[in-house]
């Protein structure tokens, strides 16, 4: 079986390991963010920190990322709080480690993804600890007060730590970053588990945690998240004009669903963790397409 083919029976796999392993697997849930660490630190080591490959076109991504979220927040918020969190959390992830990866294999340059993700993810672990509790309403199920600086600290941990560990490697211990490399396949495989975790946790909020979700409720969550990834990759394509169409298409779309999964469920309820793992299933189907085209020509 070709590497393809096998990773992409690995994802519906860990779906469905998730969801009949529920019972258990749920209680695995406070590992993802070491999880998430590990993953970012084995992408970091990868990419070369030089603030040549920031540009100002990033800024603007960032802006138009939270644009979009709080945009997806305020047309969901008259269907309920939850679903408002939910659309929110699904906009708001920033850009996904393997952008610079689906970048490259589109023909694009892989600098400027490097940079999207980076920028993308600092600036959603230094704003979001702050912008949460203005958004998280009492009468959403689960959630409590969310408290700033224990967030801000968790969420910079969790991608600080991992970015700053991969830099000092690239710099002072070279040889070990060499050897660290053979060990990236590895990021996939902790995707895969970060996901069983994520569809266990859900599962279990959904059928034993005493909340009756609707499966209208289940097709909304999907309707709106395709609708955020459509905006998502048109827009970027919109900023990044001629000469980054491609780039910032990426950059805004593909989403680290990973990352705020985390917090969706650290500081809100899995509810709201069904925004970014919904998206995970549309920007991978656009992502497919896309490869698929360019396969062709």
């Amino acid at each position: 079986m070709k590497s393809g083919s096998f990773k992409s029976l690995v994802i519906p796999a860990a779906i469905a390991a998730g969801i009949l392993s529920h019972g258990w697997l749920h209680a695995a849930a406070p590992a993802l963010k070491y999880l998430v660490a590990l993953m970012l630190f084995l992408t970091f080591a990868r990419l070369e920190l030089h603030w040549r490959i920031f540009r100002p076109l990033h800024a603007s991504l960032v802006a138009a990322q939270f644009a979009v979220a709080l945009a997806a927040y305020a047309v969901m918020l008259p269907f309920g709080p939850d679903l408002a969190m939910a659309a929110f959390m699904a906009g708001v992830t920033p850009t996904a480690t393997a952008a610079p990866v689906i970048t490259a294999l589109l023909g694009g340059e892989i600098g400027f993804a490097t940079a999207a993700v980076i920028g993308s993810n600092l600036a959603t672990a230094l704003i979001v600890p702050f912008l949460l509790p203005l958004l998280v309403q009492p009468e959403i199920p689960h959630a409590g007060a969310v408290p700033v600086w224990r967030m801000l600290a968790e969420v910079l941990g969790v991608i600080a730590l991992p970015l700053l560990a991969s830099q000092l490697l690239r710099r002072f211990l070279p040889a070990a970053n060499e050897r660290l490399g053979r060990f990236q396949p590895a990021s996939f495989f902790l995707w895969a588990a970060v996901l069983a975790i994520v569809c266990a946790k859900s599962a279990h909020f959904l059928m034993d945690g005493g909340q009756k979700v609707q499966p209208s409720i289940l097709g909304a969550l999907a309707g709106m998240t395709a609708a955020v990834c459509a905006v998502n990759f048109t827009l970027g394509r919109l900023l990044g004009g001629r000469r980054f169409s491609l780039e910032a298409g990426q950059a805004l779309g593909q989403k680290n669903t990973a990352f705020t999964i985390w917090i969706a469920l650290t500081f809100i309820n899995p509810l709201a963790a069904l925004g970014p793992t919904f998206y995970v299933v549309w920007h991978n189907l656009f992502n497919s397409w896309q490869l698929w085209r360019r396969h062709r020509k």
